[in-house]
């Protein structure tokens, strides 16, 4: 009875898998105590599937049973009530213990001669749309791979390194960005100050990997066309944005003497095509710009069994860390959970930003 009590069940999933793995979960499990401990899903469409032009999938479309991907037919078969959004594990699964990984590169996607991806089309895998790709709060990770074939998701290093740390890894971040301050290109302050009405959404890029090594955990690029969009609203609000998940091993440590973990983020919030009374302002426009661009390096260590952070800008610095974040508790529910670790970043030009960059840490493993 005790070894059955400790037994331990990982389920790792590839696209319906995933589907398969939450019908398990939310319909048979639902309410149980269950030997699955953590769940790790590849390219898994948890929102569905969406055509371009179309949206998502009608459930009257019976080809070759894909309507089994029609929101309507997922909510039957994942018991989701109409109240919550389909990518909910409705409280049947812990949402911190569930990994997604979401690829990014449609155009290598050749399933059907590529009618796939053309019907698919960007901010996909060539199949899974990324703002479907993942179950509400649970952490994730993007790679700039294809839902299938001999490069894509499954095969790549960036997904068996993230699905390694999320098993057996010690440490979890979550990072996160609150933008507190943007200042407007000269020109554009001019129409702002003479009374006309300016509009501007913003694309945020972070890139995060671990030191020592040549391949990235997270990516998202607007190159890539995967970068984060943030609506103005969002700004206004000061409300973080989420940037990227990681798990930290201290038995991947390049340098075993080294007590602390490094790892580093590459954040990019890029200028916008601003608005100006409802029509593009495009004087003195090149694209590419950055409001705010900086590689972030960072290290985890411990003093008195609590962790601490010491960072460091490159372009102060390159590959080096030394200064140290504040912290603080994370308390939820009454009860201890992590810590919060603050860093000020800016950019003092026009336009430029102001922020600060949140490092959420919890124990894991």
């Amino acid at each position: 009875r005790k070894a059955r009590k400790a037994f331990k069940i990982h389920l790792v999933a590839h696209s319906m898998g995933g589907l398969i793995a939450r019908c398990y979960l939310q319909n048979i499990a639902a309410g149980k105590e269950t030997p699955v401990d953590r769940v790790f899903t590849y390219g898994t469409p948890h929102g569905g599937i969406d055509l371009r032009g179309l949206g998502n999938i009608p459930s009257f479309v019976k080809f070759n049973e894909i309507d089994t991907f029609s929101e309507s037919r997922m909510r039957g078969y994942l018991k989701i009530p109409k109240s919550k959004p389909v990518t909910s594990l409705n409280g049947a699964f812990d949402e911190s213990r569930f990994f997604c990984l979401v690829g990014t590169d449609y155009k290598d996607y050749d399933a059907a001669k590529g009618l796939a991806q053309r019907a698919v089309g960007p901010m996909s895998d060539g199949l899974v749309m990324i703002q479907n790709a993942a179950v509400d709060g649970a952490p994730r990770a993007f790679v700039h791979r294809a839902h299938s074939g001999h490069y894509g998701i499954v095969n790549s290093e960036e997904g068996y390194q993230n699905l390694k740390r999320f098993l057996f890894g010690n440490v979890r971040v979550e990072a996160l960005l609150e933008i507190t301050e943007l200042s407007l290109p000269p020109n554009v302050q001019k129409q702002v100050d003479a009374g006309k009405k300016v509009k501007a959404s913003y694309h945020a890029e972070v890139v995060a990997r671990v030191r020592g090594k040549r391949w990235a955990l997270h990516r998202r690029t607007v190159d890539e066309e995967s970068a984060i969009f943030i609506p103005f609203e969002k700004v206004k609000a000061q409300d973080p944005v989420h940037l990227a998940s990681a798990f930290l091993m201290r038995s991947e440590r390049v340098d075993k003497s080294a007590a602390g973990l490094g790892f580093s983020l590459d954040l990019g919030v890029v200028v916008p095509e601003y608005e100006i009374d409802g029509a593009l302002f495009l004087k003195q426009h090149f694209e590419g710009g950055y409001l705010y661009r900086e590689k972030i390096n960072l290290e985890i260590f411990w003093e008195n069994d609590e962790p601490r952070l010491r960072y460091g800008f490159d372009s102060k610095q390159p590959n080096q860390t030394s200064r140290s974040a504040t912290v603080a508790k994370i308390e939820e529910n009454g009860g201890f959970v992590g810590y919060e670790f603050r860093i000020p970043v800016a950019q003092n030009t026009r336009p430029g930003m102001k922020g600060t960059l949140i490092l959420r840490s919890f124990g894991w493993g």
